[in-house]
């Protein structure tokens, strides 16, 4: 697993995990995310608010669920043994998708994406931006499999579109976690 640590000006923490599970876990989360029960959805700070332009596909995950993806491997449970788990959901996005720039909740914590997807091409876009805390955006993180971002909850960050030649859904694994 490769590790890369980015920092907003505003002094937030952004870590990026690559290769994060061996190809026979990755082909069971996208098989899982595939076959998963959708729902209309709206924004992860869970204010609710159901227009057409502001929604989503969700699922979101029982402990049962949680426990038959089979996400955690031993060096994760490490880096987050300070936290438990909030909620998690799998967001199904595609080019019709509209996202809109938001915090997980008000309270401190951690958020941590992982790009489910087996094969995604980076032209399709789907790339997580993130602010510093003025709102201005400086930080675009590519939408490649395999790979897992922790950031701190606070930090406002939303999806890029993805291109109408995107060939299968944006899948993001969503695990909101706050301190023990």
């Amino acid at each position: 697993m490769r590790h890369k640590k980015v920092t907003t000006s505003s002094g937030r923490f952004i870590d990026i995990y690559d290769d994060v599970f061996p190809p026979h876990l990755y082909q069971h989360h996208i098989g899982f995310a595939q076959k998963s029960n959708y729902k209309l959805g709206s924004a992860s700070n869970e204010n609710v608010q159901w227009q057409r332009d502001k929604t989503f596909f969700q699922c979101i995950f029982s402990e049962e669920d949680f426990n038959n993806f089979r996400f955690f491997n031993d060096e994760l449970v490490g880096k987050l043994k300070d936290y438990e788990i909030k909620r998690c959901w799998i967001v199904a996005s595609s080019p019709l998708s509209t996202y809109y720039y938001h915090t997980d909740g008000s309270d401190p914590g951690i958020t941590l994406l992982y790009y489910v997807n087996t094969r995604w091409n980076k032209e399709w876009g789907g790339e997580t931006l993130f602010t510093n805390d003025e709102g201005e955006c400086e930080i675009a993180v590519e939408y490649r499999s395999n790979r897992v971002v922790i950031f701190d909850s606070l930090i406002e960050h939303k999806a890029s579109p993805i291109s109408m030649e995107a060939d299968e859904f944006r899948f993001i694994f969503v695990i909101q976690l706050k301190p023990k």
